[in-house]
């Protein structure tokens, strides 16, 4: 028996400086595997510490599916890249080396949120992945990246 993906939601705290913590709300799609149970078929682009094929707990806030806790971890990562013009040609050729590395996507105009599988599957190290990004990052004004998740000792975002 298989039942239609529920929407569940992620709550985050907003960047800036606010004198009260602005609060947002990202909905993936997910497919329910338990009482309380879902597994996630989306990759996300905001929520932080989740990745696609994570099982989180919910609760029913409001008639909506919250996530409380992750309670099985896929193995995948998330990285998010930030193109300022996804047209050009550094962008094209960004993403399609992602996706020979074996990485999938989901994209919103310039915001590109990628899977990152575990190693045994990627073509190359996180550690690998990570100086890459760095590198292409750091020359080149159209392009940031950041973490979402990384299953790796150090998050290599923050360490740019």
């Amino acid at each position: 028996m298989t039942t239609e993906p529920a929407r569940v939601f992620f709550k985050f705290k907003m960047p800036g400086d606010h004198p009260e913590p602005k609060i947002g709300v990202e909905g993936l799609w997910a497919e329910k595997i338990d009482a309380d149970l879902y597994r996630l078929l989306n990759i996300p682009f905001v929520a932080r510490g989740f990745a696609w094929g994570d099982v989180v707990r919910c609760e029913e806030v409001q008639a909506r599916l919250v996530a409380t806790e992750t309670v099985q971890d896929s193995g995948n990562s998330t990285i998010r890249l930030l193109f300022r013009d996804p047209n050009c040609e550094e962008a094209e050729r960004t993403v399609n080396y992602l996706q020979y590395l074996g990485c999938s996507f989901e994209s919103n105009r310039n915001l590109f949120a990628f899977d990152v599988p575990p190693e045994p599957q990627l073509k190359i190290s996180l550690r690998e992945l990570a100086a890459y990004l760095n590198e292409i990052s750091g020359l080149s004004d159209n392009m940031d990246w950041e973490t979402g998740k990384w299953l790796s000792p150090a998050d290599p975002a923050t360490a740019k």
